[in-house]
């Protein structure tokens, strides 16, 4: 996922990429949180984009911070309702009307 993010940043050098591999982490970390498990398998599309989107906020990539958190956030809570990618956990809630 490395070399996608680096290409989504416009970046080519490898001088960033330990900070930008932390960056990644950390966004499929937020994922996670948030209830996301197909975050475990970072080769959904959906979960790559959300990725970058984080990176690119985390980045304020061409100063549009802000719009790239907002469209992270929107991807991000859209994931973690649809049944595909949020844990069985939250799922159960809802059925057992705990959620």
């Amino acid at each position: 996922m490395l070399e996608r993010i680096k290409q989504a940043l416009r970046i080519s050098n490898d001088s960033l990429d330990e900070d930008i591999a932390e960056n990644i982490a950390a966004g499929v970390d937020d994922l996670r949180r948030r209830g996301v498990e197909a975050a475990v398998t970072s080769t959904e599309k959906l979960v790559i984009r959300a990725v970058e989107l984080y990176c690119k906020w985390n980045y304020d990539y061409l100063g549009k911070g802000d719009a790239w958190y907002t469209h992270y956030e929107a991807l991000a809570t859209a994931m973690a309702l649809a049944q595909e990618y949020a844990s069985d956990k939250y799922w159960e809630d809802v059925n057992n009307g705990n959620e």
